[in-house]
C-alpha cells in the first residue's frame, strides 16, 4: 500500500499495478529506461530515452529498441483492457517502418487495444521519434494480436516468485 503526501494510506488501482509491476520491477525495461507515460484502459503510453549504447552504427536508436518499446506497449494496452495481469501471449506483431530514425532520437509508442475477446485481443498504434520533448514524426505503425487466457501462469505470478 502506498502513501500520499499527507501519510495516508493510498489503495493503487489494478491500472497502478500494472504499470508498476510491469516497467518498474521489470530488469529488461528498467534497464532500457521505458517509463509509462499513460496507461488507461485499452491503452497505453511508453517513451524510451535515447540511449548510445542501444545505437546502431549512425548512432540512431535500433530497431530492436523500437520493436521491444512496440511490443511492450502491446502487452500493456492488453493487460489494461484486461484490468489485471491474466496470462498473454504475442501471436502477431507487425512493425511497418514509415520513417529513418535520427541520431540522438527518443521514441514514444501509443498504442490502442481495439479489441479484446474472449481468447484474443487486437492492437494497433505508433512509434512516434522524439526530439528535445517535442515529437517529430512516426517512425513506425506497429498492428498486433495478442492471445490472452492462454494456459500457464501470469505475467505477476512469475513475478511474486522471482521476488520471493
Amino acid at each position: 500500500m502506498n502513501r500520499n503526501s499527507k501519510g495516508c494510506d493510498i489503495k493503487e488501482t489494478p491500472l497502478d499495478q500494472i504499470k508498476n509491476i510491469f516497467l518498474s520491477d521489470h530488469l529488461l525495461f528498467s534497464d532500457m529506461g521505458f517509463v509509462a507515460k499513460d496507461i488507461r484502459r485499452g491503452y497505453a503510453e511508453i517513451f524510451s530515452p535515447y540511449n548510445s549504447l542501444f545505437s546502431d552504427k549512425l548512432g540512431a536508436m535500433h530497431r530492436g529498441v523500437l520493436v521491444t518499446l512496440a511490443d511492450t506497449a502491446c502487452g500493456l494496452a492488453v493487460f489494461s483492457a484486461l484490468g489485471e495481469f491474466a496470462p498473454i501471449a504475442t501471436v502477431d506483431l507487425r512493425v511497418d517502418y514509415a520513417n529513418p530514425l535520427r541520431k540522438g532520437q527518443d521514441l514514444e509508442a501509443r498504442i490502442h487495444c481495439s479489441y479484446l475477446g474472449s481468447t484474443a485481443a487486437h492492437v494497433n498504434g505508433e512509434v512516434t521519434a522524439i526530439e528535445n520533448g517535442c515529437p517529430q514524426q512516426v517512425v513506425a505503425r506497429v498492428t498486433g494480436i495478442f492471445a490472452v487466457n492462454t494456459p500457464g501462469k501470469s505475467f505477476s505470478e512469475n513475478y511474486q516468485e522471482n521476488n520471493a
